[in-house]
């Protein structure tokens, strides 16, 4: 099976309904952005600059905003070790 096809079941399971194109681009920029996320808290790690602070910080953000966009798929019945927490 895809990803993309794994993906769609796995909302179409959470939502009880076909995802909309809107829920389906947004859990692909979750993706996307919480791999940034590492990224960054690595290079944080690695070299404290602050500028790799601040980056976090917006991607973190920007998690919050797509999480808030979609609350019927992310509930508090979530596994919260997924999401990202203020590691820096």
């Amino acid at each position: 099976m895809s990803a993309i096809k794994k993906m769609n079941s796995e909302l179409r399971e959470i939502l009880g309904r076909d995802p909309t194109i809107h829920e389906q681009i947004d859990i692909l920029m979750l993706a996307v952005v919480k791999e940034r996320l590492h990224e960054l808290q690595l290079a944080y790690q690695m070299n404290p600059d602050e500028n790799y602070k601040e980056a976090y910080l917006h991607a973190m953000k920007c998690v919050g905003m797509i999480q808030d966009r979609n609350p019927q798929i992310f509930t508090s019945t979530d596994d919260q070790s997924d999401s990202p927490g203020d590691e820096i």
